[in-house]
């Protein structure tokens, strides 16, 4: 028998009554999980043969089957106590907890959130309470503004700054490069090799070499 962590959806309209319930839970749960302020060191991703950055945006990249939600979840189960409390928020929620466990990750120490539409503002408000150490965003093109992407996702380093909090967005295709993507390591799996690629780091901004990820 494991515990299952709590699983909250804001799908509701914003600003109605059923989303004001759902805001005031996701409150309480917090309430619930609060614990110690994240520290604020990076956390080495042996695998990846690179750090993951406390306070800024990471992102991994990747086709469906390819390997990055597991390459991440083996992130978290070395991380445990580091990384103290963790949000994962997808749009529409697929995670199985029960493959979580068989990673090694603390469900007990989750919260998992499908925030629909609202992905990105319960991601503010995640981060803006200070106690969660890393948070999982998967990001679909309906995740972001059509129009100005770049300008959501530098909210949300700003965001990140504030809580000095790992931000690990989970994507399809790598944001472009440069100064307007805020994204401070990328990380891009191959589906037929399943081998981790550094696009850009803090200390490399040009790819590197592949990593065996599994």
């Amino acid at each position: 028998m494991f515990s299952v962590a709590p699983i909250l959806s804001l799908e509701a309209p914003f600003g109605s009554e059923a989303f004001e319930k759902k805001l005031e839970k996701l409150k309480s749960i917090s309430g619930i999980l609060k614990s110690s302020p994240p520290a604020r060191d990076a956390l080495p991703w042996t695998e990846a043969g690179t750090a993951v950055p406390r306070g800024a945006l990471t992102e991994v990249s990747g086709p469906a089957g390819s390997g990055k939600t597991e390459a991440v979840l083996k992130f978290l189960a070395a991380h445990t106590a580091p990384l103290g409390r963790v949000a994962w928020i997808e749009d529409r929620f697929t995670a199985f907890p029960t493959g979580f466990s068989q990673h090694g990750v603390d469900l007990s120490r989750l919260l998992f959130i499908e925030g629909g539409k609202d992905s990105i503002w319960a991601a503010h408000q995640i981060l803006r309470s200070q106690i969660f150490g890393a948070l999982i965003l998967f990001v679909r093109e309906s995740t972001l503004s059509a129009s100005q992407p770049q300008i959501e996702l530098r909210r949300l380093q700003l965001s990140a700054e504030q809580s000095h909090a790992a931000v690990i967005l989970l994507t399809h295709q790598p944001r472009p490069q440069g100064a307007s993507w805020p994204i401070s390591l990328q990380l891009r799996m191959d589906a037929r090799t399943r081998k981790m690629e550094i696009l850009k780091s803090g200390k490399n901004k040009t790819p590197s070499r592949l990593i065996q990820a599994v």
